[in-house]
């Protein structure tokens, strides 16, 4: 079997599955031409893109901005969704007028040139898989800031991520706020952490997961008869 995360590696295992892979479902494709590591250049610009529900947890950007020390530190937010007009509201409230923009939605042919505006993903999720923005932003030379959980525990390296332990809300703001900070002040460890998400996206096409899958499959084949869990 395979899961996604370290979680839902355990469930099943505790379920009665005898074996579970790790892998991730998602790939990247490149595209056309080459795309240059991020550059620090006036402040930091963060990225946030998804729908606006709950469980994606933009309440806890928009305090993690509010609460950095360097006011430089912005953010973008691409999405809509159903809580769109109390994170709006959210973000009023905090004095975030100037450093947070709500853009609404970002068509697909519109996010490239979006990823390219912005230095970093911040990434935070409550309960997801692992997040094809993810993939998507790393492709763009964007590292992300994120919860430790999920997917990207399991497959982000380091040198491409700060992780965020997951906490109570106020831990995880400061936790937030924290690694928005330390960037926003080491533009030589953002190129670092850049060209880190290119190669990390670089190792994640749909041939190379194609390999892993055959690879797999031949093991199982080869190997004696498991039992099948219903």
């Amino acid at each position: 079997m395979f899961a996604t995360n370290h979680e839902t590696r355990s469930l099943l295992l505790r379920a009665g599955a005898e074996r579970v892979e790790l892998f991730l479902d998602g790939a990247f494709t490149p595209k056309d031409g080459q795309i240059a590591p991020k550059t620090k250049g006036d402040g930091l610009t963060l990225l946030w893109a998804g729908r606006i529900v709950t469980q994606k947890g933009l309440p806890i950007a928009l305090r993690a901005v509010a609460a950095c020390s360097k006011k430089e530190v912005r953010m973008v937010v691409a999405g809509t969704g159903e809580t769109e007009d109390a994170m709006k509201g959210l973000a009023r409230s905090l004095g975030l007028e100037d450093r947070v923009t709500f853009l609404g939605r970002v068509s697909p042919e519109a996010m490239a040139a979006l990823f390219d505006r912005c230095d970093a993903l911040i990434f935070t999720s409550l309960r997801e898989a692992f997040g094809t923005v993810i993939l998507e932003a790393a492709g763009r030379g964007l590292p992300v800031i994120g919860l430790n959980h999920q997917g990207l525990r399991a497959f982000v390296p380091d040198a491409a991520s700060v992780k965020v332990e997951p906490g109570s809300l106020p831990q995880m703001v400061r936790g937030f706020a924290d690694a928005c900070d330390c960037l926003a002040a080491d533009p030589q460890r953002l190129r670092s952490m850049s060209e880190a998400a290119l190669q990390f996206a670089s190792e994640q096409t749909a041939e190379r997961r194609a390999v892993s899958m055959l690879h797999f499959y031949e093991e199982l084949l080869s190997g004696p008869a498991g039992r099948v869990l219903t």
